[in-house]
Formats: C-alpha cells, sequence, structure tokens
C-alpha cells in the first residue's frame, strides 16, 4: 500500500509541474505579445506626432511651384550649354545659305559649336605658326650668315678651340689654383682660348646668373667696395663701377679694369671689403685657400655671394655647414633658371674654427667631346 501512494504522489508531482510549466509559457507568451504591442505602438505614436506637426504652405511663400530635385543636374547643364550656344553661333551666322537649310533643333545645337571650335583651333595654329615664322626670319635673316656659321663650327680651327677650351677647363677644376697660374704664365693665349670657349657656352645658357648678382648688388648702400673674384671681362665693375668701388680680381688681365692675382692671395688689406663675389669661378681644389682669403678681407657682417652649377655640389648641406665653421653664416639660398643653379648668400659672424674643414667640396665641371 505504501508503494501505491507513492505512486499516486509522484503522478501529482508531475502533473503540477506540467501545470506550471504551462503557466509559465502563457505567461512568457503575453509578456511577448505585449512587448511586440509596445514596439509596433512606438511608430504608430511617432507617425502621429509627425501628423500633428504643421506643415508649412509653399504656395503661401512663395508665387511660384515648389522646386523640384534634378536628378540628372550635369545632363541638363550639359544640354542648356549646347542650346546657348547653338543660339550665339545661329546668332552670329550671316549667310542666306544656311538660313534656307533645313537642320533639326538637335543638330544645330551639337554640330555648330564643335565646328566653331575646330574653326578656332585652326586659326590659333596658323597664329602660332606666323609667329615662329616671324622670329625665325628676325634670327637668321640670311641663309649665307647660317651656312658661315655651320662651316666655321666644322672648321679645324674651331675644333682645335674646342678641344683646347676642355683641356684648359679640366685644368683649371681638378689642379690647385697655383698650378693654374703657372699653366697661364708658360701659354697666355690658354686663357683666351678658355675664354672664347666660355662665351660661346654662356650663349647656348637660356639665363646668365651674373644678372641675379648685379640685381642684389643694386640694392647695397653707395660707396660699397665689392671684390668680384675671377671675373673673366670685369662686367660687374664696368656696369656697377659709377656707383660702388669694385675691384676685379682673374688669372689673366683681358683689360685695363682687370687685376692679375690668385684668389688665394688677393692684394687687399685685411676687413677693406663689404661683398666678395663667385660668379662660376671657383675652379680650383683648394677652396679652403679661397674662403681663408674672403674672410681675411671682408669686414664683420661682410656678404659673400657665390653662384655655381647645381650639379656641382655633392651634398649642399656639408658645404654651407663647412662654411659655418670658417665663420660664415647663411642668409639665403636660391635655385635660378629652373634648378639649374644655385645661388647662396653668407655672412661674416665670427672667427674660424677649422681651417680646412670636412664637406668643403665640389664636383669639377667638365664637358664632353662631341
Amino acid at each position: 500500500m505504501k508503494l501505491k501512494r507513492s505512486k499516486t504522489n509522484n503522478s501529482t508531482l508531475n502533473s503540477s509541474k506540467v501545470f506550471n510549466l504551462k503557466k509559465s509559457g502563457n505567461e512568457d507568451s503575453v509578456s511577448s505579445k505585449s512587448t511586440q504591442k509596445d514596439k509596433s505602438a512606438l511608430p504608430r505614436k511617432l507617425s502621429k506626432d509627425v501628423k500633428q506637426k504643421p506643415t508649412i504652405d509653399v504656395s503661401s511663400v512663395t508665387s511660384g511651384t515648389k522646386k523640384r530635385k534634378r536628378p540628372w543636374r550635369q545632363a541638363v547643364r550639359r544640354k542648356a550649354k549646347r542650346e546657348r550656344l547653338g543660339a550665339q553661333v545661329s546668332g552670329l551666322s550671316v549667310d542666306e545659305d544656311l538660313e534656307q537649310e533645313d537642320f533639326s533643333e538637335d543638330n544645330s545645337q551639337s554640330e555648330e559649336p564643335r565646328k566653331k571650335t575646330k574653326r578656332s583651333r585652326k586659326k590659333r595654329l596658323r597664329d602660332k605658326n606666323r609667329i615662329l615664322a616671324k622670329c625665325f626670319d628676325s634670327n637668321n635673316n640670311n641663309e649665307q650668315e647660317a651656312k658661315e656659321k655651320l662651316q666655321t663650327s666644322k672648321s679645324p680651327d674651331s675644333r682645335l678651340d674646342a678641344a683646347r677650351f676642355r683641356y684648359v677647363n679640366e685644368q683649371l677644376y681638378t689642379h690647385p689654383s697655383t698650378s693654374a697660374v703657372q699653366l697661364f704664365k708658360e701659354d697666355p693665349n690658354a686663357f683666351e682660348a678658355y675664354h672664347r670657349g666660355y662665351k660661346l657656352q654662356l650663349k647656348k645658357w637660356p639665363f646668365n646668373p651674373l644678372n641675379s648678382i648685379l640685381l642684389d648688388l643694386s640694392s647695397l648702400p653707395p660707396g660699397s667696395v665689392i671684390a668680384d673674384l675671377g671675373c673673366g671681362e670685369a662686367e660687374l665693375a664696368e656696369r656697377l663701377g659709377s656707383k660702388y668701388k669694385v675691384h676685379s680680381f682673374d688669372l689673366v688681365s683681358l683689360n685695363e679694369r682687370v687685376v692679375v692675382a690668385d684668389m688665394a692671395k688677393i692684394p687687399l688689406a685685411r676687413e677693406s671689403v663689404d661683398v666678395c663675389v663667385y660668379c662660376l669661378s671657383l675652379m680650383g681644389t683648394n677652396l679652403a685657400h679661397f674662403f681663408r682669403e674672403a674672410h681675411r678681407v671682408l669686414k664683420m657682417n661682410g656678404k659673400v655671394k657665390i653662384v655655381e652649377v647645381t650639379s656641382r655640389f655633392k651634398n649642399i648641406k656639408k658645404f654651407i655647414d663647412a662654411l659655418g665653421k670658417m665663420g660664415f653664416q647663411l642668409k639665403r639660398k636660391k635655385e635660378l633658371d629652373g634648378k639649374y643653379f644655385t645661388a647662396l648668400t653668407l655672412q661674416k659672424i665670427g672667427r674660424f674654427v677649422n681651417k680646412r674643414p670636412l664637406g668643403l667640396q665640389l664636383d669639377p665641371c667638365l664637358y664632353k667631346k662631341r
């Protein structure tokens, strides 16, 4: 009998569990339904709130209709531009034959502007060719002169001059200035040959670097003292001699304005110069001697102006740092003629620390045989 009672008790327990599960399931379903109702109720409330907001009557604000957004705005603008150009072309045309011809609106709007652009291009090319022809005629007035130039360039004398120029140029760039002085003492005509070759090379350049130095020096106060080192024909003294006192030095004197001297030994007193100029003249391998002499000759806060071919600078930062150890401070760095030349302006600010600093080197500017 005890066993039977336990079975009945177990069955009652199971039935109560099932009932409780059903009840909990019903409660979950009810809660889920309530949440669904709440969620569905949210957008309805929002939509009601939106509907309740007052709307602005556009017709009351503006007299016209409301503007619609254009989905193909670029296409509409292009079409309007074509129509406008077509109207301009049709307004400019005067020929009766064109007026009598029956063109469709699309063709008149699309083809006529193209014709106009083609005509304008042809006209531009024609004008450009005329200008080029005039320039060619002005530069070469006589064909005989051009032929003579070609003949002289192919003549053996010109070839000898070119070969001599290359040889002297190589000697100047790859040896110290003392050996260059000795070379021109033994052969005075060598400097003239070199100078002729240099002038021909200068004509090929689109820009003369000396012009930039002339512009800079024109702002100096009257009576300033300038030392042109490696002057050539002393063009600075010729142009600025009336306003400033210009000392012109080179290895050979080409005219009365030039004084023969080595740039490592300038015949000037200590601290007597305001500006030292090196325009394509830093040729020797003893650059430290040149700048030591410039430091001796310059006044305190005096300036050094350098113009050189950009390709000669191995490392321009090291070059400037080396000059800083010799008592010079960089004031300005400028690139001329599309980075072909580099112009440096330095100022004497004190005594030099190192007489031969590392980095004070320039690559030689050599010309190849052609």
